[in-house]
């Protein structure tokens, strides 16, 4: 085994002793290990769906966990990644485009491609946007909208400019034709480097749904339904006329990025189902939208699912990732979950709820004594950065008969010590040296 040698250095006096290399390592447990172990398959965890991922169910599970110093809730473990989602930030559009494109209503394409930089929401949400400038609403428009395309109806800023990534305020889209908003994510944006190096840089799925088929038929927008679209290879624009159909954008159905929204998909595997309507009812009945209640779905019949779904906010209908493609005039539209607990979709340009989701690198563990309860979050740390957290600095020591005391600590007085870092005590130093052979 290494040994480590502490030199415990007084003003006064220098004594020397031997411990373990492994004696300040902080443990840690992986996550889906120790998420089966505080929890009970088919009560508040599950692993139903295709790819048999470990997601939390239910109206509240513990799945509370301490991030970029706030309490995030974790949807899952995906790949050996913890998959998490933030609390509401704010109500903003997930794309918007002047009048000459897709009458304003913006473009449901999220990544950037081609000449294409990406939707407005994910230039918000993701870092290399800083210097991002657009065209804004003409401040002296007090409406909805800029009301003409004119040049003098716009100004050109900074704008969705990677502020929630950075922590910083700024200008957000909040509707068509480039209207914009003063945003804030001082507090509610990513504030380390600690954190922001923890997201890992991940495949995103940008599938969508085939747009000649009636999605909102009964018991067709199931959990297995939305799961599988999602990664399919149908994209978000599958008309051909129209004017909201303008866009010359090509779409894909991937994005590598860092941070996303939640799937469609997400939502309804989160359920934990009820007394009346169990899960597995749930997962195989209509969660979409329907016009009347001639087609029974979560939201008129089966309210077991939605009032037992942690992902469900009930103050205000939220963003999700997928793109809806229509047959018929529109190249804009996006799926969202509706506050009153359906899945359904609308325009982008549209101020809707975000809640940033990422995934952490599967370098991240769990650490400390946490159990997912909101009073007791799990706690995370990533164990790749040990080595480099302990500032190790390679060097000699000069005069060592003045510094070290001799006796049986195995190191000579020609030795090549490296300093693996130092903790201060009362008036005393603990150097933590290992020795290197001499050449």
């Amino acid at each position: 085994m290494k040994k480590l040698k502490i030199v415990f250095i007084f003003l006064i006096s220098v004594f020397t002793f031997t411990l373990t290399n492994n004696v300040f390592a902080e443990e840690t447990y992986d996550p889906e290990t120790r998420i089966r172990a505080l929890n009970t398959i088919g009560t508040s965890i599950a692993d139903d769906d295709p790819d048999h991922n470990l997601r939390f169910i239910g109206a509240n599970p513990n799945n509370y966990v301490s991030f970029n110093g706030q309490i995030w809730r974790i949807i899952g473990v995906f790949d050996g990644r913890l998959k998490i989602i933030e609390d509401p930030i704010g109500n903003y559009s997930w794309d918007t485009s002047g009048v000459d494109v897709n009458d304003g209503y913006g473009v449901n394409q999220w990544g950037a491609s081609g000449t294409y930089t990406g939707a407005d929401l994910m230039k918000l949400l993701n870092p290399g946007y800083e210097s991002n400038k657009d065209l804004k609403c003409n401040a002296t428009y007090s409406g909805t909208t800029c009301g003409s395309n004119a040049d003098s109806d716009y100004t050109t800023g900074l704008v969705n400019n990677s502020l929630y990534w950075n922590a910083s305020s700024g200008y957000c889209y909040n509707y068509a034709n480039y209207k914009t908003a003063s945003c804030n994510f001082t507090t509610s944006g990513l504030k380390s480097d600690a954190a922001r190096n923890m997201i890992d840089n991940a495949t995103w799925y940008l599938g969508s749904v085939n747009a000649s088929q009636n999605i909102w038929a009964a018991n067709t927008f199931t959990a297995s339904f939305a799961y599988n679209f999602e990664r399919g290879n149908l994209n978000g624009k599958q008309c051909s006329i129209g004017t909201s159909c303008t866009d010359t954008v090509d779409r894909t159905t991937t994005w590598q990025g860092k941070v996303g929204l939640l799937y469609p998909s997400d939502y309804i595997y989160a359920t934990g189902g009820g007394s009346t309507y169990n899960r597995n009812t749930c997962l195989t009945v209509h969660a979409g939208y329907v016009s009347d209640n001639s087609v029974s779905n979560w939201n008129n019949t089966y309210t077991d699912c939605k009032n037992n779904d942690w992902l469900l906010n009930t103050s205000m209908w939220t963003w999700s990732l997928s793109p809806r493609a229509l047959s018929f005039n529109s190249s804009n539209h996006v799926f969202h979950v509706y506050s009153t607990g359906s899945v359904t979709d609308d325009i982008a340009m549209y101020a809707g709820s975000v809640r940033p989701v990422v995934f952490l690198k599967s370098s991240v563990q769990f650490t400390g004594e946490g159990n997912g309860t909101q009073s007791k979050p799990f706690e995370l740390k990533d164990v790749s950065k040990e080595e480099t957290n302990t500032s190790e600095s390679t060097g000699t020591i000069s005069n060592e008969k003045q510094v070290v005391k001799t006796g049986n600590t195995g190191i000579s007085q020609s030795s090549l010590l490296i300093i693996i870092g130092s903790i201060m005590v009362g008036a005393g130093s603990i150097l933590i040296i290992r020795k290197r052979k001499s050449n």
